[in-house]
């Protein structure tokens, strides 16, 4: 964990973070009345994050100068009156920044430092489409760069998504947007936060206050518009008086991924899971969009609004479980290289914020931590170093928490040193993650017939379990026991297995493997959630439980026994418990025992007075982070 204070008079609006090859500035910072340069980068690529908050430090306003329309010339930019800043967004295949104002949208070219109107009128707020120089934009919340060549965003109280086209490349300086058109369909609510996963498919994320939908494909087509369509479309517009105006077919609604509308509590389960439609293993309810039937199946008949089905509160069509996870109030949301939805929210009245991942299994989980950050509207950036940054509008505090060196942002393809976003892992949790895996494997639901878990557990009965050693197909070497095992089954529920049997490594086809140095009590736990999601742990085994899961790439596993072994710490296994998440990279876990350990420090001075000594032996870093945070927290109970 690290602090930078930026000693700004001013909230922050947006961090962004810029690939390495556009060069300097790598990082930026927008606050309400200016444009500054994060310093000192560079400490956020050190391997052990050490002296971070000492190092970086907020750069000079940059002189920014705009591009007048009307004649072309550069001259100083100044905001006006009550005008501000109010988001931000790097499209990482240009290098390019737009910056949203309470009616404007500019581009910003930071080889020069200078502002290009691409939308709206300087005091002139309004909800209004067509070409740029005559729509209207009103106070943005969201704004979003597709990658394609569009900006996608969302106005303030609005339930809608507008689609900003970015002028083509090699335009004429001082080129505004062609067009800007409202997307179908309406949501439930107002809209919260937009978040774009790049890899293939290509999904976009929207969020109100306590729901999460998912595109499964964007809602429009990623060929930019020709000018000669844009000037049609504009034209339409234009007779419609700027009215958003009715698509040419049904929209296709999204899945209501996670949360309900109108439910807003905070609650950790999993993500909706459509068993019908389960093959395509890229997560819970992907294959929704699969094929035509699956996409006719969710297209609107009439309004295009997110009302009801799976695009509204689900659980209302055959084959669709309804997430259990529940939201209080999002904020902002992002997706990173490895698929994961991290998502920031606020819970009234106390107005803190609180971070939570929607992993590509299936699981809706809470990281657990301590912000010292107030304000209202939180939002994330991921930042060089693997380094996760959380600020509000209202504070001048930048927090940052280390999730990995290897967390990145999700990233186009066409992005300079973009690499490609891992797929949905298998293994989802529960009987209904069990149906939907098992359920694409052996081909069941395509007639319309019963596709529940019970159905899926009878089906999966008859065809490997009733006569193993004669359906075994694989054999499991663990220590000194051996486990009959079904290639299919392993191949279904495990990412490591399954990227095991398609490789082209010598283990992949034979009929017998060996994990080494692995606990075979554990495995064959494993063995057990992997064949009939049983999530029965004992206490003595929840640590080579949770490595070994994580070894075999099984996140809900190990998410689960984690979660146990978190719920089972004392005030004399605290430390231990600690100091093995803190060698394992378990970092989830450790924050939360961090906070029991702070709750609960009198209790462990008292009852394991030696457990301090071995902290301070084994690990310095972590016994000084843990004494200036009950300093910290003493100085708040006064």
């Amino acid at each position: 964990m690290a602090t930078i204070r930026t000693d700004h008079e001013t909230g922050i609006r947006a961090i962004l973070t810029r690939p390495v090859e556009f060069g300097d500035p790598r990082v930026l910072i927008i606050c309400e009345k200016s444009v500054h340069p994060l310093l000192g980068v560079a400490a956020l690529e050190s391997a052990d994050g050490s002296d971070v908050s000492s190092r970086l430090k907020l750069g000079p306003s940059l002189e920014l100068r705009e591009r007048r329309i009307r004649d072309g010339r550069l001259v100083p930019f100044s905001l006006h009156g009550e005008e501000e800043f109010r988001r931000g967004c790097c499209d990482v295949t240009t290098g390019l920044v737009y910056i949203a104002t309470k009616a404007t949208i500019f581009e910003l070219d930071l080889t020069d430092n200078v502002l290009t109107p691409l939308v709206g009128e300087d005091g002139e707020t309004d909800i209004i489409d067509g070409p740029g120089v005559d729509a209207r934009i009103d106070r943005p919340f969201c704004i979003l760069a597709d990658g394609h060549g569009s900006l996608l965003i969302k106005d303030s109280a609005s339930k809608r998504i507008r689609r900003v086209v970015l002028p083509p490349a090699g335009s004429p300086s001082g080129t505004r947007s062609p067009l800007v058109i409202t997307l179908a369909p309406e949501y439930a609510d107002n809209l919260w936060a937009l978040a774009m996963d790049f890899a293939e498919p290509q999904r976009l994320y929207v969020a109100t206050k306590s729901a999460i939908y998912r595109h499964d494909s964007l809602p429009y087509s990623t060929t930019p518009p020709t000018p000669a369509e844009c000037r049609d479309m504009a034209a339409a517009l234009l007779l419609a008086n700027g009215a958003p105006q009715p698509s040419a077919e049904p929209p296709l609604l999204p899945v209501l991924l996670a949360g309900r509308e109108g439910d807003r509590a905070r609650t950790d389960g999993i993500t909706g899971l459509c068993l019908g439609d389960a093959g395509g293993g890229g997560g819970p309810a992907t294959a929704a969009a699969a094929g035509a039937s699956a996409a006719a199946a969710r297209r609107g008949q009439t309004s295009g609004s997110t009302s009801s089905g799976r695009g509204g509160n689900g659980g209302e069509e055959e084959g669709w479980v309804e997430s259990t996870a529940r939201f209080s109030h999002i904020t902002h949301m992002l997706v990173d290289g490895a698929g994961r939805l991290i998502v920031v929210e606020r819970e009234t009245p106390d107005m803190e914020p609180y971070l939570r991942i929607v992993w590509p299994c299936g699981l809706v989980t809470s990281f657990h931590t301590r912000w010292e950050i107030s304000g209202s509207e939180f939002a994330i950036a991921v930042l060089p170093g693997g380094w996760l940054a959380l600020y509000a509008w209202e504070d001048t505090t930048v927090q940052l928490l280390r999730l990995g060196p290897r967390l990145t942002e999700s990233l186009p393809a066409a992005a300079k040193g973009a690499g490609a976003a891992a797929a949905g892992l298998p293994g989802r949790p529960g009987l209904d993650g069990l149906a939907a895996d098992l359920a694409a494997l052996l081909d069941l639901g395509g007639d319309g017939g019963d596709t529940g878990a019970a159905a899926v557990a009878a089906a999966v009965a008859a065809a490997v379990l009733t006569e193993p050693a004669a359906t075994a197909d694989v054999t499991v070497v663990v220590g000194d026991r051996s486990f009959g095992c079904h290639r299919a089954i392993l191949g279904a529920r495990c990412e490591y297995f399954r990227r095991l049997f398609k490789s082209d490594f010598a283990d992949s086809s034979r009929s017998e493997l060996s994990l080494p140095d692995a606990d075979p009590e554990a495995f064959s736990l494993l063995l057990r959630y992997l064949y009939c999601a049983s999530m029965d742990f004992p206490p003595a085994l929840l640590r080579p439980l949770a490595e070994l899961a994580d070894r075999l790439m099984m996140p809900a596993a190990s998410h689960t026994a984690q979660q146990q072994l978190l719920a089972a710490t004392s005030p004399a296994s605290v430390v231990d418990d600690m100091l093995w998440a803190e060698g394992r990279g378990f970092g989830e876990l450790l924050a939360g025992l961090k906070e029991y350990y702070l709750a609960n420090s009198h209790r462990v001075l008292e009852e394991a007075p030696a457990s301090l000594e071995v902290l301070m032996a084994r690990s310095p870093k972590l016994h000084m982070e843990l004494y200036a945070a009950g300093i910290k927290r003493a100085r708040r109970a006064l």
